[in-house]
């Protein structure tokens, strides 16, 4: 099974080539729980977008679905991304 990491990256590198700007959020001590692993804007809309990134079977936490809720209400583009085709699916 491939890591979080791996899929992140290659994430990270589609949403960079379809010219999107995006980027990993890295939590720690001084960070807030929660927040979603790719960070980015869709361009040309300026439409922001959050995605959780999660190992294929695994769920998000409470928190970070909490998350997610809260910048959908806002108007975001939100996912829990198990694979690429997801991201692809939000029109991304």
């Amino acid at each position: 099974m491939a890591k979080e990491s791996d899929l992140t990256k290659i994430i990270l590198n589609y949403l960079t080539e379809k010219g999107h700007y995006a980027f990993k959020h890295w939590g720690g001590m001084m960070g807030t729980r929660g927040v979603s692993d790719i960070i980015g804007v869709k361009k040309p809309e300026g439409t922001a977008f959050f995605l959780e990134v999660k190992k294929p079977g695994l769920e998000a936490e409470d928190k970070q679905k909490n998350f997610l809720f809260d910048c959908a209400m806002a108007g975001a583009i939100t996912g829990v991304i198990h694979t690429l085709e997801e991201v692809k699916k939000l029109g991304l």
